[in-house]
């Protein structure tokens, strides 16, 4: 028994430097993990009597939601942190989630807070109009099951992408090769159960975005401002309710521009890519300067 675990832990060293393979090897964990994990969850939720209904809004969907979406946030940092170890690596610390946890608050403010520039703007445009202002006990809840789900995008979908995968293909690819491949699955991916008015606008904007999530990766040297922008990014746009959704929001809204403007990706996204992009260049720049500057002062 014990010559077997040895063998296996040997296979998977082995396969440390093969991008392909060590990539395979991850999803194959993140699997067994995840049906372990959140079938687990999901199972214990249905033979308690916890499992929510469809579209409803109470203490029990809530309830679910916090289950079932912090289920996918341990599966996907647990298996991250098997796949590292089995590869002979320094664990989570080896896909982008060091101690330099200040770079998720910075990216969430940075979020938030442009996304409130953005409303505020398309308002005082009159491109979307507040049809009022909701403070019951639906909207709360939906508005909380929003922000959890939030949080499980930015951390389910960073450690997965632009940690454990982006990791296996940059340990024998170019950064750029690997940036692009994963930023076209993490493209496609979103496609998955979800309907986007311009399809065509919708796939570029995710492939640009995954582009700048993995830029961020690079030049900040973790996943943690990646995290932090993608919850702020999903976050807002369902606290401000700038999708002009019908369901409980607290704020309830209309848009007075064409729909290909709206939806799934719409104006505000890209919006938010291009200030993301100058906002990383900048943030580049500076620190290219500054090492310049300590390399002059030796």
């Amino acid at each position: 028994m014990v010559s077997s675990v040895n063998q296996i832990k040997l296979w998977g060293a082995r396969q440390n430097g093969h991008a392909i393979r060590s990539a395979l090897l991850y999803l194959l964990v993140l699997f067994v993990t995840g049906v372990a994990i959140v079938g687990g969850s999901l199972l214990t939720l249905q033979l308690s009597g916890a499992m929510p209904q469809p579209r409803t809004y109470t203490l029990q969907t809530l309830l679910g939601a916090t289950v079932f979406f912090g289920a996918i946030i341990a599966a996907s940092i647990i298996s991250a942190q098997i796949w590292a170890r089995w590869l002979d690596h320094a664990g989570l610390e080896f896909i982008g989630l060091n101690r330099d946890h200040g770079k998720f608050f910075a990216g969430a403010l940075w979020g938030i807070g442009l996304h409130a520039l953005i409303f505020l703007a398309f308002v005082a445009l009159n491109w979307l109009r507040v049809d009022k202002v909701v403070f019951d006990r639906t909207a709360i809840i939906n508005t909380l099951i929003i922000t959890i789900s939030s949080v499980n995008a930015g951390v389910m979908e960073e450690v997965v992408y632009r940690g454990t995968l982006y990791s296996a293909l940059r340990s024998r690819w170019s950064k750029w090769t690997a940036a692009v491949i994963l930023s076209v699955c993490f493209s496609v991916s979103h496609f998955i159960g979800n309907s986007y008015g311009f399809p065509i606008g919708a796939a570029l904007g995710l492939f640009a975005g995954g582009l700048l999530f993995t830029w961020a990766r690079e030049i900040t040297g973790g996943l943690w401002l990646s995290i932090g922008v993608h919850f702020a990014w999903d976050a807002a746009i369902g606290w401000f309710n700038l999708m002009a959704s019908k369901s409980p929001h607290l704020i309830m809204t209309t848009y007075t521009i064409p729909t290909w403007m709206t939806g799934l990706f719409g104006a505000n996204d890209w919006i938010m890519l291009v200030a993301f992009a100058v906002s990383l260049w900048v943030y580049s720049y500076r620190m290219n300067v500054r090492n310049t500057m300590k390399l002059w002062m030796k």
